[in-house]
């Protein structure tokens, strides 16, 4: 019988707050979009209103679109799970939209810098 190899080294939990921190382009944010996405129930997505089902991501605009529709819906009325899972994406699609924002934005050059503190 074949035990579990073992290793020695650790495990980390990672947040979905820091996989887009870590991410450095917009196809990387948009990956993981895409699998938080994938880890909610999909017959609970099947009962969100139209307007907050996730939609196909492909980029940037498409975060920031999905972004606003979820800002802009009232969950009152929401079944409870259905309302928790908007509240969830709810609270990520922003921080994906402000990161890929955050990669779009020029970075000042290292004289720029060196001027400004100089």
């Amino acid at each position: 019988m074949l035990s579990p190899r073992r290793t020695d080294a650790p495990l980390y939990a990672v947040t979905w707050q820091q996989l887009l921190a870590a991410a450095h382009t917009e196809d990387e944010v948009i990956a993981a979009a895409r699998d938080f996405t994938a880890k909610f129930d999909p017959l609970t997505l099947a009962k969100m209103p139209d307007a907050c089902k996730p939609a196909k991501l492909v980029d940037a605009q498409d975060i920031a679109a999905y972004a606003y529709e979820l800002a802009r819906h009232d969950c009152r009325d929401e079944d409870p799970e259905v309302a928790q899972t908007i509240r969830e994406l709810g609270a990520f699609f922003p921080e994906a939209a402000k990161r890929l924002a955050q990669l779009a934005s020029p970075r000042p050059s290292q004289q720029d810098v060196a001027r400004l503190f100089g």
